[in-house]
């Protein structure tokens, strides 16, 4: 069982590796069609098979939780909640 267990382990460390040299080709790829889009001034492109990619300001509201904290401590609090939760971490 151990060995099973060991060579379960190898295997994860070996898709992890892929995982951040594809995530690291992603983001290089992305970026390239970033600037294009950004020199070109275009929010939408259209490649081949319905690929379709937009790239544009976006207007959010996003709650300023520090602050609130901040300011009103107490009731903050009141709302808050102890959660449990399991973490996996794998490292090599």
């Amino acid at each position: 069982m151990k060995k099973d267990i060991i060579s379960v382990l190898d295997d994860l460390q070996d898709l992890m590796m892929m995982k951040e040299d594809l995530d690291t080709e992603i983001k290089r790829i992305q970026m390239q069609v970033k600037d294009y889009m950004s020199q070109a001034k275009l929010d939408t492109l259209y490649g081949h098979n319905s690929q379709r990619v937009s790239y544009k300001d976006v207007t959010v509201q996003k709650f300023n939780s520090s602050l609130f904290r901040k300011k009103y401590a107490e009731l903050y609090s009141a709302f808050q909640k102890p959660v449990i939760m399991k973490r996996f971490q794998f490292t090599y």
